[in-house]
């Protein structure tokens, strides 16, 4: 594992372990907005936790969760993931 720093760029490519259920959190402005995790698990047996927030989730983290019911393992590649702590 190498070290970035917060709000660096990374690519991820991995195994899905497990999504968690979908949650609504209020934004500081009062908007609404929905979040999934996913864990993921790369060849090194590194995790790490990946939070899809707003329009990331009502897309792509719907089929994820879809995919995920249906098949048995699910290998997912984010480009450009904001990296935070």
């Amino acid at each position: 594992m190498v070290y970035r720093p917060d709000k660096s760029l990374v690519d991820v490519i991995g195994i899905v372990c497990f999504i968690s259920t979908p949650s609504t959190l209020r934004r500081k402005y009062g908007t609404k907005t929905k979040r999934c995790n996913i864990n993921i698990m790369d060849i090194s047996g590194f995790t790490i936790d990946v939070t899809l927030w707003g329009r990331h989730y009502e897309v792509e983290g719907k089929q994820l969760l879809d995919m995920h019911k249906k098949t048995m393992p699910l290998i997912v590649l984010i480009k450009s993931g904001h990296l935070t702590s």
